[in-house]
């Protein structure tokens, strides 16, 4: 049974995060700030941590930086952002954080999410399957780039696409910084194409379209 770890400041939404994912079948302890959320993770280290960006004592970013320690995170990690903090929703990314969700959280997408991240030890071992890969070069060699998480390559083909889709836009989505011009052409996609494909990919919320 996956043990998940939900840290939000807002006892609400702690608990309403708790009782679904219990009733889903998983283990949750729950933090409500930075501090209380390092205990936590010193007393037991989870399969998939559940961070609020805007805590009370001390920033997710800072939490995630400090967490990796320039390497790759140990533990997948879940972002819950409010509208206002889509920006560091994206910059969390960038440092390694597995995915996102916007706040007010939809039942079927945290689920989704959080199946996702607790998909297997091969899964739950790398920084994350929406981490950003390392810029490719001419000559590198297959050996260089980490094995595709087993609980995707085992998915049905059209499921396993999506989820590549799905990683591959939001890499560059962290990269540009949401920016849809410079996104477009790192993707070599016309804009308006580009913005339908983030849009069907549910990655609206990453982009800036100035």
């Amino acid at each position: 049974m996956a043990h998940v770890l939900v840290i939000d400041d807002e006892i609400g939404i702690r608990e309403l995060l708790r009782e679904i994912l219990q009733d889903s079948g998983y283990q949750v302890t729950t933090a409500s700030n930075a501090a209380e959320a390092n205990r936590c993770l010193k007393a037991r280290r989870p399969d998939l941590v559940l961070l609020d960006l805007s805590l009370p004592d001390e920033d997710g970013l800072s939490l995630i930086r400090a967490w990796s320690n320039g390497s790759a995170l140990r533990t997948p990690v879940v972002v819950l952002s409010g509208y206002a903090s889509i920006d560091n929703a994206v910059e969390a990314t960038r440092l390694g954080a597995s995915d996102f969700l916007e706040k007010p959280i939809a039942l079927d997408k945290l689920l989704k999410a959080v199946k996702r991240a607790t998909g297997d030890a091969a899964a739950r071992s790398q920084p994350g399957l929406f981490s950003a890969a390392p810029e490719w070069q001419p000559g590198n060699a297959e050996k260089d780039w980490p094995e595709w998480p087993q609980a995707v390559m085992g998915l049905p083909y059209r499921e396993a696409r999506l989820e590549f889709e799905r990683a591959y836009f939001l890499n560059a989505l962290a990269r540009e910084g949401g920016k849809q011009i410079e996104v477009a052409a790192r993707t070599g996609l016309e804009r308006t194409h580009l913005y339908r494909k983030i849009k069907a990919l549910g990655l609206r919320a990453a982009l800036r379209r100035k």
